[in-house]
């Protein structure tokens, strides 16, 4: 949209058009991803949500508590059972009962796969106007957005091997969900479409980016085939970081700041904190050191979002200081307090 805005967007009776601004007649965006998908339209659901009926907080709790080293798999049971009994004819059509969480994520995403992105956006766009309009919820897709956080309570326990496999296999398909998009934004990428403005392409898994060559942009290597790109914008969002990537490394070597990962290899999953966003170390008062910087975080909250998740952060830090100054105004020792992020 910010390269977008040199032309305007224009509506024309039911339909939204792109008119390019004068002298951008070589104007095209290219937009790369591993699968070549548009993000879906928002969908309609109801507020607050309903709350899950099988994969509950309680029966995750029971999971982490059992600690059998079969904790993941046990999570994905309680989503397919979930997912079933809200919608059992999507079920059904995806064999649900019998996918294992390996091949759950593929089953998901392969009637789009098999799709133009902008003609299976076109029709979702369609699809989620008539449910707004009907005030209808299609069961499956509320039954994902609903079970997101509450599977992510399992997240912390997971070891280095089922982290990796719940990254690959499983969070793409919250991910998918929960991160739909207004449809005005659907809307404008049709738009810039029909006009010969925007196309995806799908680079797989095994590619390259070159964005730090002699020249501007970057050369784009999949297999055999490079492309070079004139102008470049890296638009993946925040990765996650571990304990080296620490700002403070005096934290690190005192052993107050650890890492999440445990093995050689092992994937990014930021740093140990408890529930209150305090590094886990002994000798620590536990007014004094947070670390509220959301790349640490992802490894124990891989759902975490922006203004939202700051904001419930922000209330869990708040009320542990206005503890602790409390406690000073009635005459305890005067608090020193520190935020790292």
């Amino acid at each position: 949209m910010a390269l977008a805005v040199t032309g305007a967007f224009v509506e024309d009776g039911d339909e939204l058009t792109y008119a390019p601004a004068e002298g951008t007649e070589g104007f095209h965006m290219t937009m790369m991803s591993r699968k070549g998908l548009l993000p879906e339209a928002d969908f309609y659901f109801s507020i607050p949500y309903e709350p899950p009926v099988i994969c509950t907080p309680e029966a995750l709790d029971a999971i982490i508590d059992a600690d059998d080293g079969n904790m993941l798999d046990a999570a994905y049971d309680l989503f397919r059972q979930e997912l079933a009994l809200a919608d059992p004819e999507y079920a059904a059509s995806v064999g649900l009962e019998t996918l294992a969480l390996e091949d759950f994520c593929d089953r998901y995403f392969a009637e789009r796969m098999a799709s133009d992105p902008f003609i299976w956006a076109e029709r979702n766009l369609a699809e989620a106007q008539r449910n707004y309009e009907a005030q209808y919820t299609v069961a499956w897709r509320y039954a994902i957005l609903r079970t997101h956080e509450v599977i992510e309570l399992l997240v912390p326990h997971l070891d280095d091997r089922d982290f990796k496999r719940f990254s690959r296999y499983f969070k793409p398909v919250f991910v998918d969900d929960y991160a739909t998009v207004p449809h005005e934004s659907i809307q404008r990428m049709l738009a810039l479409h029909r006009a010969g403005k925007l196309s995806v392409i799908a680079i797989g898994e095994k590619y390259r980016i070159d964005s730090h060559g002699p020249e501007s942009g970057a050369i784009l290597q999949v297999d055999d085939e490079s492309t070079r790109y004139p102008v470049f914008i890296d638009a993946m969002g925040q990765r996650a970081l571990s304990a080296k990537d620490f700002p403070f490394p005096s934290l690190c070597d005192q052993g107050i700041v650890q890492d999440m990962a445990t093995a050689e290899g092992a994937p990014a999953r930021g740093i140990v904190i408890d529930d209150q966003y305090h590094p886990v170390a002994s000798g620590i008062p536990d007014d004094q050191l947070f670390c509220l910087s959301l790349p640490f975080l992802m490894g124990r909250h891989p759902f975490i979002q922006g203004i939202t998740s700051s904001h419930e952060i922000g209330l869990t830090v708040g009320a542990v200081l206005a503890a602790a100054i409390g406690q000073t105004a009635h005459g305890a020792d005067t608090v020193k307090r520190g935020v790292a992020g």
